[in-house]
C-alpha cells in the first residue's frame, strides 16, 4: 500500500498538469480502483487542499475513491455541471441545492451568484451535511444557507439509506 500511495503522490503534479484522462491515468498508477481497500489505510487519509476551478479550499478522505479522485486531479470530476454552473448562473441569482453532499456545487455556485446571490443546500446525511458546513466555513462563504433535512414532494418521515459512499445514499427503500 505505501508504494501506491508514495507513487501517486510523487506523480501528483504531473497528473494534474494532464488536460484530459486524469483519472485513467490515476487508476494505472494504483489510485483510482473504486473499491480499492488499500487507501482506507492510507498515510495521511484526510486532506484539505486548494481546488482552483472551485477556487475553494476543500476537504477529502482519501480512503474514499471521490476524495482520492478529487485529491490527485486537482479538480471535482464532476465538470459537466460545473461548467454549467459557470454558463448559466449571474451575480444576483439563486441556486438550490438538494442533495447537496460535500458542497461543490454549492461552492462554485457561491461564487457565480457573488454577495448579492443566494445558494441554498439541504443535505438529509449528519455525517456529509458536518463536511459541507466544514466547507462553506473554511471557506467563508456567507451567501449559503444550509439545512440538515431531505426534501420530498410531500410531509413525512423516511429512512436515508445508502453504502459507504455519501453519493450513493438515499430516501428510496433499498
Amino acid at each position: 500500500m505505501r508504494l501506491k500511495f508514495l507513487v501517486c503522490e510523487m506523480l501528483r503534479p504531473a497528473i494534474r498538469s494532464l488536460p484530459l484522462a486524469r483519472v485513467r491515468v490515476l487508476r494505472y498508477v494504483g489510485g483510482g480502483d473504486q473499491a480499492d481497500p488499500d487507501w482506507q489505510d492510507s498515510p495521511r487519509r484526510y486532506r484539505v487542499f486548494y481546488d482552483r476551478q472551485l477556487r475553494a479550499y476543500v476537504w477529502v478522505d482519501l480512503g474514499d475513491w471521490g476524495g482520492r479522485w478529487h485529491y490527485f486531479a486537482g479538480v471535482y470530476y464532476d465538470q459537466v455541471n460545473q461548467s454549467l454552473i459557470r454558463q448559466y448562473l449571474r451575480p444576483g441569482d439563486t441556486y438550490i441545492d438538494v442533495g447537496a453532499n460535500y458542497g461543490f456545487h454549492s461552492l462554485a455556485a457561491s461564487r457565480a451568484v457573488g454577495p448579492t446571490g443566494k445558494v441554498i443546500c439541504f443535505e438529509p446525511n449528519p455525517p456529509t451535511f458536518e463536511i459541507l458546513r466544514a466547507h462553506i466555513a473554511i471557506n467563508q462563504i456567507t451567501n449559503c444557507q444550509i439545512h440538515n433535512v431531505g426534501l420530498g414532494d410531500e410531509p413525512g418521515r423516511l429512512q436515508l439509506s445508502g453504502d459507504v459512499h455519501p453519493g450513493q445514499f438515499t430516501l428510496r427503500p433499498v
